[in-house]
Order: C-alpha cells, then sequence, then structure tokens
C-alpha cells in the first residue's frame, strides 16, 4: 500500500510540472495578475519588468525612474533602426499608472520604433502574438498599480 500511495505522489508532482510547463512556455508570458507573471517560466513578484528585444528580462523597481527608462532607451536604440522594433508598454493591471506622454512616443517613433500603449494584461497577450509571429519586440511593463 505505501508503494501505491509514493507512485500516486510522485504522479501528482510530474503531471503539476508538466502542467506548469506548458501553462507558461519559454520565450513568452504564462500566468499574469496584478504583482505576479511568470515570464520564460520564472516567476516575478512585486517588480516592474523589462524584456528587451532578444527575450533577456530585467526586474527593475520602478518602471517610471528617470534612470532606468533612459537604461531602456540606451538598449532599444542600440538596435539597428531597420529592424522595425515594437515597443509595447503594459500601463498597469487594475488602472493605468505609467503612460509614456505624447512627446516621448514622438521622439521614439521619430527613430523608427512603434509603440503600443496597452492595460498589462493586453500588452502581455500582444506580446505573446508577436513573440509567436517571429517579430521583434520588447515590453515594459508596470506590475504594481
Amino acid at each position: 500500500m505505501a508503494s501505491l500511495f509514493k507512485n500516486k505522489i510522485f504522479l501528482i508532482i510530474v503531471a503539476c510540472a508538466v502542467a506548469y510547463f506548458f501553462f507558461n512556455p519559454g520565450g513568452k508570458f504564462g500566468f499574469a495578475q496584478k504583482n505576479l507573471v511568470i515570464y520564460n517560466r520564472v516567476p516575478l513578484m512585486f517588480y516592474d519588468l523589462y524584456v528587451g528585444p532578444n527575450g533577456s528580462p530585467k526586474p527593475v523597481e520602478e518602471i517610471s525612474g528617470k534612470e532606468t527608462l533612459q537604461d531602456i532607451w540606451n538598449d532599444l536604440f542600440s538596435i539597428p533602426p531597420e529592424e522595425n522594433i515594437l515597443i509595447i508598454i503594459g500601463s498597469g493591471f487594475s488602472r493605468p499608472t505609467f503612460v509614456l506622454n505624447d512627446e516621448t512616443v514622438i521622439a521614439i517613433e521619430a527613430k523608427g520604433a512603434t509603440i503600443k500603449q496597452l492595460p498589462s494584461p493586453q500588452a502581455i497577450k500582444l506580446f505573446n502574438a508577436s513573440v509567436d509571429q517571429h517579430k521583434k519586440v520588447a515590453i515594459l511593463l508596470r506590475l504594481r498599480d
């Protein structure tokens, strides 16, 4: 009887691991809610998130901080303009708490990028769809409201 119980526990653990990897695919967002997202199978909590065009995530304490934004823009604009990058801004889960002003959007689009500002859940869906279409995409995601 003990052996049967151990096998059931093992099968449950394996089933949970398979489900986790199935619902949280590599290189994309899986589970997402306020203060917690799973990107590339790694859970991230209580930080905002920047994912560059190469797919590398960078948790940031405050995405709207001037230094943080400058680092992100430097990273994004080191890419040649002919690559036509899509920059997705996730403004927050329950209400918009991070939105770029019109002057910033115009300046970035003048450098050849396209910007989409959406609530964070829609931003995540657009990011995943863009990755599926093999587009060059980056996301600045507000996780905290």
